[in-house]
């Protein structure tokens, strides 16, 4: 099941400034963020929510519901980025491409270290990140996914951030929706002959 897919609701907020360090987790008070679908960005015309050309970073927050994490049997998350990003689960950091140092939050105005293009725009599949440790990361009830993304400078002609959570569940869920086809996820399922 992919439970949060590109075109979902987020909050986001632009990165003029340092947000408090608790903004990754679930308790955060994000009512003065925006409301935007992904992707984030400019210049890629992949986004849904377009920010400011100069923008370097943008954080974003999803919410989502677990009703039982012994269900979960493993988790990937997909992520199509243009230059650089760091995800957390829950307030851990899960995943990171191109930029500072694993267990380090970058600043606001950090660049990514190199340039980068995301890839579904030009017909290929996002970058997968398989999650280890599950059973530490999620937990019954409501859950945050926090993403930041960051340009390669202001000066930069394009930004982007398009996040993809997919579930391998123990038993197929009450109106399953299945994994978004763009992440060619295979069914799998244990058999004997």
């Amino acid at each position: 099941e992919t439970i949060i897919d590109w075109g979902d609701v987020w909050k986001y907020k632009l990165g003029t400034s340092e947000p408090p360090s608790s903004w990754k987790n679930l308790g955060f008070d994000d009512q003065l963020w925006t409301n935007g679908q992904s992707g984030f960005g400019y210049g890629d015309d992949d986004d849904s929510t377009i920010v400011p050309d100069n923008t370097n970073s943008v954080y974003i927050r999803k919410v989502f519901s677990i009703v039982d994490i012994n269900e979960i049997k493993n988790a990937i998350l997909h992520v199509d980025y243009d230059d650089a990003f760091v995800a957390y689960l829950n307030g851990v950091e899960i995943a990171r491409a191109n930029i500072g140092t694993v267990g380090i939050p970058p600043t606001y105005n950090q660049s990514a270290t190199n340039y980068t293009e995301p890839l579904i725009i030009y017909g290929a599949k996002p970058e997968k990140f398989i999650l280890h440790n599950i059973e530490n990361l999620f937990q019954n009830g409501d859950n945050v996914l926090a993403v930041q993304v960051h340009n390669y400078g202001t000066g930069s002609s394009d930004l982007t951030i398009i996040p993809f959570l997919t579930l391998g569940m123990e038993t197929i869920p009450i109106n399953p929706n299945g994994a978004n086809p763009l992440l060619d996820l295979p069914n799998s399922f244990l058999h004997t002959n």
